[in-house]
């Protein structure tokens, strides 16, 4: 209901202006008006303007627009919104625009200006938008929807250089390759920035923990981008902490990865003791040598000099080694989230 037929051309802020009256004009057909004051309490049918798909002229100026709200019949209410899914908004003027959840799902907004306590993206759907070059500065993006579980906090430039990368493996042409190639790289480059800045806008509005998310896929796109055969150490040192640690932001995977390497450690204890026999093949002594190993806390009188001989030896060392690592990544980890 009330969608709006798409257009080819480009539109200006009149034709913007004129499809919203005529939503409206839709609607007071059957006895709905326009009803402004926001956000009201409770859950409501939502009825879309639809703009999904349309290009807007470039450096459209949709300043203090207002694109969502409320319909009003007797004492029943509707929500409406705006789709602006798959449109084009380079270089738009949106300061002080209402945009509370507006569909802007892979939205081209590349260097508009959404600048401003006055920008409302509460609760806006922001998915696989691209976001080189703009300005959310200071805007209100509360509840901002950033993706479902598997491209959660993706922007656009990142899910076409994933694209990319899909093309240059299929390629068969040298020079088509490293065009891809070279694209990717440049696009992974433009998402390393968008996530950069993202995180610098949520830390300055005190959400840290989405500020902590964009600092994870800033850390992603960079391992990313990087060559395997010309920075092969920062690849790996990326690699590592994003898998252990989530750069420091994930809990889980310290936990995750100390376990495996306690459980590794475990099987490795258990070859010695039953091939090389280089100690007793007793699960519960086993058990204790590799967690109290692990932990670094010292054997105490429990452990006889017999029990661990050569090898064994060297491997509780560096197991002892590893465990004091993990637990400095854990306090890392743990101490960047609290002091938020």
């Amino acid at each position: 209901m009330g969608n709006i037929t798409n257009e080819k051309r480009s539109l200006t802020r009149d034709d913007v202006i004129n499809k919203r009256n005529q939503f409206f004009d839709y609607h007071r057909k059957d006895g709905w008006e326009r009803f402004d004051s926001y956000p009201l309490e409770g859950n409501f049918p939502i009825e879309e303007l639809n703009l999904s798909g349309l290009n807007f002229e470039d450096s459209i100026n949709l300043k203090n627009e207002r694109f969502f709200g409320y319909l009003k019949k007797d004492d029943n209410f509707k929500e409406w919104r705006t789709n602006f899914k798959d449109t084009s908004l380079i270089n738009a003027n949106l300061r002080g625009a209402i945009l509370r959840r507006c569909i802007l799902t892979h939205a081209n907004l590349k260097h508009a200006n959404m600048q401003g306590a006055d920008t409302d993206l509460v609760e806006a759907h922001l998915e696989g938008a691209y976001l080189l070059g703009s300005d959310m500065r200071e805007a209100s993006f509360e509840g901002v929807q950033w993706g479902s579980k598997y491209d959660k906090f993706v922007c656009g430039e990142e899910i076409e250089a994933n694209n990319t990368r899909v093309k240059e493996k299929k390629s068969k042409d040298r020079k088509e390759k490293a065009s891809y190639k070279q694209l990717r790289r440049e696009l992974l480059k433009q998402a390393e920035s968008i996530y950069r800045n993202l995180k610098r806008w949520h830390s300055q509005a005190a959400m840290h923990d989405l500020a902590g998310e964009f600092h994870f896929r800033e850390m992603e796109v960079r391992r990313k981008r990087l060559s395997w055969n010309l920075e092969r150490k920062n690849w790996v040192r990326l690699c590592f902490f994003g898998v252990s640690t989530g750069h420091l932001e994930r809990i889980k995977n310290v936990v995750v990865t100390a376990l495996l390497l306690w459980i590794l450690f475990g099987v490795i204890y258990v070859i010695l003791a039953w091939i090389w026999k280089l100690l007793p093949l007793n699960p519960a002594l086993i058990i204790y040598i590799n967690t109290v190993s692990f932990t670094a806390l010292g054997y105490g009188p429990w452990l006889h000099d017999t029990d661990l001989q050569g090898a064994a030896q060297s491997v509780a060392a560096i197991e002892s080694a590893v465990g004091v690592s993990m637990a400095a990544l854990f306090m890392a980890t743990l101490l960047r989230k609290m002091t938020r």
